[in-house]
Formats: structure tokens, C-alpha cells, sequence
């Protein structure tokens, strides 16, 4: 879901919400990736604990899911809307 919250000239600044349900999959999809190809002593591969996890990647792995949101509302929006990005300007992400 989104919403237009500023409308300037042919500028857009738009604010994205998702379920919490779905950020919630996301960080397990990319948990368990990381886990398959963890070497951890003491650990079989796929079997380190979450929190051993969060703890090392945590950075990392919220950094996946934001940019994987991000892109993904970005090509709806886009799509949606009919809009097409100018790379002449910054954005904000």
C-alpha cells in the first residue's frame, strides 16, 4: 500500500506500508538462505540458531529486506501509476 503525501511540480514523494506479515517472511526467506550456506563450528549447515544469526548479520539482513521491499513497490508503483523515474535526480532511498 502507498500514499501520495507530497505533489510538487513533477515530483512525487510517496510513502510505502506493508504488512507486518509479510516483512516477517521475508527476514525468515533470508535467515535461511544465510543459514544454508553458513559454515559455523559446532553447527551442521542450516541448523544455526536464528539469534546467532540476527546477531552476526542483522545489519545485513535488514538491509535485504528493505531494498527487497523497496524494489518491489517501486516496479508496482511505477507500473500502477504509469510513471517513469528520472535519473537526473536523487532519490530519497
Amino acid at each position: 500500500m502507498f500514499d501520495i503525501i507530497k505533489s510538487e511540480d513533477n515530483r512525487r514523494t510517496v510513502l510505502f506500508t506493508e504488512s507486518a506479515e509479510r516483512i516477517s517472511g521475508l527476514f525468515r526467506k533470508i535467515r535461511r538462505q544465510i543459514s544454508k550456506d553458513l559454515e559455523m563450528p559446532g553447527f551442521r549447515p542450516g541448523k544455526v540458531p536464528k539469534s546467532i544469526i540476527d546477531k552476526q548479520y542483522g545489519n545485513m539482513i535488514k538491509a535485504e529486506v528493505a531494498d527487497s521491499v523497496r524494489q518491489n513497490f517501486t516496479s508496482r508503483l511505477l507500473e500502477k501509476e504509469d510513471w517513469i523515474l528520472d535519473n537526473r535526480t536523487a532519490c530519497g532511498w
